[in-house]
């Protein structure tokens, strides 16, 4: 249990104190080195969009070889099936049968329409581009193939966030980042020698499990080495990597035809890498905490040296630093993680506001892997969609962090849903009319639930208590991997026909999500809540509208922590 620190001796210790994390020439560097760290997140996380291009193809199987008694000759033994609309079906063929030759008068005047119908085992592929979607013939009745393949890489990823950040808490970020990105290359590079649809399958989903627990190390890498108004700018260099990542992986599969090749380019540029072993440190806090006294003080005495700040650090400073930092932790909680989750299981009010943020997490995550894996189904050319889908995930990463900053993430999350739940239910209404309408409108989509997903990220953690705060993170994560998971499956009702009711479903669902968090506190400017009482206290946004509508006493977020919160300024 942390002792009281006194309203002025708090002051004076974070005057002085915080001054070795304040955002000077060491942190400038990580900040550097976590944003190009990213890059090859895009490679892994949307692989997809290059490794799983369909093609346009056609049934090559016309012509066979007929005989008779006598003889024998080239014969079209299939004929195209032709739709109302004069499209032909590339997966069936109409069997003819040479029915001039070998069956009645009758049979050989019908119609070619009402002969049988058979499935293509011969495709021609209209491209000079491969993957592993004409590689393994994920087409025609094997579609389904191609988009469990994603959902099978989703189940990996929730696997791997899972247990991911309890490594990280036992073991360090700095190790956890090192072997999971190494992870992520070594990944890369077996899944190019996958040589049947199972071996790719079961490497598929090993490398799902790789791919996001390197991100989330990184970000904790960055905002646990940073003054606390810092950490929004952490973020958002950790973000834009990822972006650049997206921008960059259009341009490498346009040079590199062979989707194998392009696997193990992705794998090859981890040797630049490797220097990452020497330049990365293990984070401040996370030594303090796990009482890595020396290891801390060998730290910030490199971190002192390359700021150019001249302060001789004791043994009495860094207790005080590490009393700092536990101040505003849970006072008199226990340790016991199941502890903390049976006394939030048994209020009402948190466990609503866990079921809304994780509904709205798996929305949240449906929608963007719906719009990023969906680039096949856009017109024009398919690496300049990808490419503007990188640029508009650039460009949410300077709006949410402007968004978060000015209306504060849930009044910016709640506008950015309802917004685009609109948005969505009008494309397919729009294409009928103008593929080039339907793109604009698509990445708009894009623009917005890019936001909304880092908003909902920098949001979880202000409603709930110090004491659950990472475990409840590590829950909703894997409520956004089921919406992931669930993605494949609407882009696959989409490819059939059905694009209107998909976007219409998701549009009600982001919508709905939208306004749900009417249900849950505006956090702008407030403390984070530090037991599971503080967190009961904090006032949904409609109940602070009811209380003033009915003019009774005004309830503030701000007002319930004032107390409780007096002198807390970092």
């Amino acid at each position: 249990m942390s002792q009281e620190v006194p309203k002025e001796s708090l002051k004076k210790q974070t005057s002085e104190l915080w001054k070795l994390f304040a955002f000077e020439r060491y942190q400038k560097r990580l900040c550097l080195l976590l944003f190009l760290a990213t890059f090859p997140n895009a490679f892994s996380g949307l692989q997809f969009l290059i490794i799983h291009f369909t093609p346009t193809y056609e049934c090559s199987r016309m012509m066979e070889t007929v005989k008779n008694e006598t003889e024998s000759f080239p014969f079209v033994k299939y004929s195209r099936v032709v739709d109302k609309n004069g499209n032909k079906d590339p997966c069936f063929m109409h069997n003819v049968l040479a029915s001039k030759y070998f069956t009645t008068t009758a049979e050989a005047n019908r119609s070619v329409n009402e002969t049988p119908v058979v499935n293509c085992d011969k495709i021609r592929y209209n491209s000079i581009y491969t993957s592993a979607v004409t590689e393994f013939d994920m087409i025609c009745e094997n579609a389904w193939k191609k988009h469990f393949l994603v959902s099978l890489y989703m189940v990996g990823k929730a696997v791997g966030g899972q247990f991911g950040g309890v490594l990280s808490d036992r073991f360090g970020r700095r190790p956890v980042f090192l072997f999971f990105t190494f992870l992520q290359f070594v990944a890369s590079f077996l899944t190019s020698f996958a040589w049947n649809f199972t071996s790719y399958a079961i490497i598929t989903f090993l490398s799902g499990t790789t791919a996001v627990v390197n991100f989330y190390a990184a970000m904790l890498l960055g905002n646990e080495a940073v003054e606390p108004s810092k950490r929004n700018l952490m973020y958002f260099a950790t973000e834009s990597g990822f972006a650049c990542g997206y921008m960059i992986m259009p341009l490498v599969g346009k040079f590199i035809s062979d989707w194998r090749w392009f696997l193990r380019f992705s794998a090859f540029i981890g040797i630049i890498y490797i220097p990452y072993y020497w330049l990365i440190d293990e984070t401040p806090i996370w030594l303090l905490a796990n009482n890595r006294t020396e290891d801390a003080k060998l730290l910030f005495a490199k971190i002192l040296k390359m700021n150019k700040i001249e302060v001789s650090l004791s043994e009495t400073d860094l207790k005080e630093l590490k009393s700092l930092l536990k101040h505003g932790s849970a006072k008199n909680e226990p340790s016991n993680v199941m502890l903390h989750y049976k006394k939030l299981c048994k209020s009402p009010i948190l466990l609503w506001r866990l079921f809304i943020l994780s509904y709205t997490w798996a929305v949240v995550s449906m929608s963007y892997y719906v719009i990023a894996l969906n680039n096949d189904n856009l017109s024009g050319d398919r690496f300049l969609n990808i490419f503007y889908a990188g640029l508009v995930e650039a460009a949410s990463g300077v709006f949410f962090f402007a968004g978060s900053t000015k209306m504060g993430a849930h009044n910016a999350f709640m506008l950015m849903m309802i917004v685009d739940g609109l948005l969505l239910g009008c494309i397919p209404l729009l294409a009928s009319w103008s593929g080039k309408a339907v793109l604009v409108f698509t990445m708009l989509s894009k623009l917005l639930v890019a936001i909304a997903y880092n908003l909902v990220i920098l949001y979880t953690g202000d409603v709930f208590p110090t004491t659950s705060r990472h475990s409840v993170i590590g829950l909703v994560d894997a409520f956004s991997r089921l919406g992931g998971i669930c993605a494949p499956l609407i882009i696959f009702a989409g490819e059939n026909g059905n694009t209107l009711a998909s976007s219409i479903g998701m549009g009600i669902a982001i919508f709905v999500s939208g306004l749900l968090f009417c249900f849950l506190p505006n956090t702008k400017n407030t403390p984070l809540p530090n037991t599971v009482e503080e967190a009961i206290k904090m006032k949904s946004v409609i109940s602070i509208w009811y209380h003033q509508f009915f003019n009774k006493k005004s309830v503030s977020t701000e007002d319930d922590f004032a107390e409780a919160f007096e002198g807390q300024s970092v």
